[in-house]
């Protein structure tokens, strides 16, 4: 939870709209929601992330993600909210996947993300849970996943081809996400230029100034 509250600053400059961390929905209550499908982890998959996360017993269930955002997602999503996206820490997954890092549902603008799978690795976590969280709401305007592995839009069936991945928009999807936002290239740039800075990443920082000189020059 700390580190979701200190993604919030990213998240604004990258989406160049207000991010917001709603209130904290307890597991139990959700369990108490009779549409919410269940099923148990992998005595395989839980036996080795429980290491990790101290034997924990509560994490032993699975939630179906298309279930959860329907009957717990969709009622609560604010008025004035333009997407909303859940984040659980316990593992999903649909019909189609026997996990998920994340899905969305694009008719509503809702989603879900777990970090199952993703947390207690170190600054990996932090990596990799912000690709696929700014990934996840993307999608829900409308932007498909893409075969491009210089683009965050990429689709990650793994962890290891999730650590490979990039922070940033291909072209393409910068572009379609631009029209459905309506930001502006150049004032989105120099945000992400400040905060990858104060991160200290001199690769993204310099990748985000140079996508403002060429943004200034082609305005002139």
């Amino acid at each position: 939870e700390e580190l979701l509250n200190s993604e919030v600053e990213y998240l604004k400059a990258f989406l160049q709209l207000e991010v917001k961390i709603l209130e904290r929905i307890s597991y139990d209550s959700i369990k108490k929601i009779n549409s919410i499908q269940t099923r148990m982890v992998p005595s395989s998959d839980f036996q080795y992330y429980s290491k990790m996360k101290g034997g924990t017993p509560t994490l032993r269930e699975q939630i179906q993600a298309n279930s959860f955002m329907k009957y717990v997602l969709e009622s609560r999503k604010p008025k004035d909210a333009i997407a909303v996206l859940g984040i659980t820490e316990h593992d999903i997954y649909n019909p189609k996947y026997n996990f998920l890092f994340g899905i969305s549902e694009l008719k509503n603008r809702i989603g879900l993300v777990s970090t199952f799978r993703l947390i207690d690795y170190g600054e990996e976590t932090k990596s990799n849970i912000r690709k696929v969280v700014s990934k996840q709401i993307v999608n829900m305007f409308s932007i498909s996943n893409v075969k491009d592995f210089k683009c965050v839009m990429n689709f990650h069936i793994n962890r290891d081809e999730l650590n490979r991945g990039k922070f940033d928009l291909s072209p393409r999807a910068l572009e379609k996400l631009k029209y459905a936002i309506g930001f502006d290239y150049m004032e989105r740039f120099i945000d992400l230029a400040e905060f990858w800075k104060m991160e200290s990443n001199v690769q993204e920082t310099q990748y985000y100034e140079e996508c403002g000189r060429r943004t200034q020059k082609a305005s002139h």
